[in-house]
């Protein structure tokens, strides 16, 4: 299906309808509203979660009846499908449970294991960056394209994927350090993605789940940046664990492939 204008205002709209809908309920959230996933303390559902989801979710359907939508929420994820729309009704939980204003709200769209457009949204905070293949990057409504003199800093989530990767912490950290890097933590995939199409951060490690990182895919190759598997090979978005080198350029991505393909 080729990128269409109806496509991209659908997806922009389910995110500011999202956001706002996350405002609203955030302002009657309790304790009893809150759940622990089984990674770890920092990794959070609340009953926001999954009304947001189920928003984003009719407003896509009505549009595009014919595309297969998975959520982070759902009960399961099958990847069986030539094209589908992803959702991470409120990436960074936790932040949103505990009165931060760095959560959003994050949607992408798939074609051939392949990522064809994004949305990211901070309702909080009021940014917002979509893409797609063939129509550039903008971070509010200003055309990204990537510098290629940036530093060699790499941005990592502090969030659960962080805490709960050993390899990470004992292993690649201290190996991109080695390596001369400088690391930037920041606290949820949004909030690093926007980030680093806002030019404070030559890399990203995107380490997470397909819905995490699919809208940033196709953000930084239209900004004319690249992106890897951890071993430097081309992902493919047809399942749910994409740990993924996101780079300005070529460059900057193979020395961060030199360093996490060793593991």
């Amino acid at each position: 299906m080729d990128i269409s204008s109806s496509l991209i205002e659908t997806m922009l709209n389910a995110v500011e309808k999202a956001g706002e809908l996350a405002l609203t309920l955030r302002s009657k959230l309790t304790k009893a509203d809150i759940e622990r996933k089984d990674e770890g303390d920092w990794d959070l559902v609340t009953r926001s979660d999954r009304e947001c989801q189920r928003l984003i979710s009719e407003i896509l359907g009505k549009v595009f009846p014919n595309i297969p939508i998975i959520g982070e929420e759902d009960s399961s994820h099958k990847f069986e499908h030539e094209r589908f729309f992803t959702i991470d009704p409120i990436d960074g939980t936790w932040e949103y449970a505990n009165r931060r204003n760095t959560w959003g709200v994050l949607i992408g769209y798939i074609e051939n294991s392949e990522a064809m457009a994004g949305v990211m949204y901070q309702p909080e905070l009021k940014n917002m960056a979509w893409s797609a293949k063939g129509l550039n990057t903008f971070l509010n409504a200003n055309k990204v394209r990537f510098a290629q003199n940036l530093d060699r800093s790499v941005i990592i989530s502090s969030g659960p994927w962080l805490y709960s990767n050993t390899l990470l912490i004992t292993k690649i950290i201290p190996g991109l350090l080695e390596a001369g890097f400088k690391i930037i933590g920041l606290p949820c995939a949004i909030s690093c993605s926007l980030a680093f199409l806002n030019y404070e951060g030559s890399a990203f490690l995107g380490g997470g789940k397909i819905w995490d990182v699919t809208p940033l895919a196709i953000a930084t190759k239209e900004a004319g940046g690249v992106l890897a598997s951890f071993s430097g090979t081309k992902p493919l978005f047809n399942k749910m664990e994409l740990p993924l080198l996101f780079a300005t350029n070529e460059e900057i991505l193979k020395e961060l492939a030199a360093v996490t393909s060793l593991y």
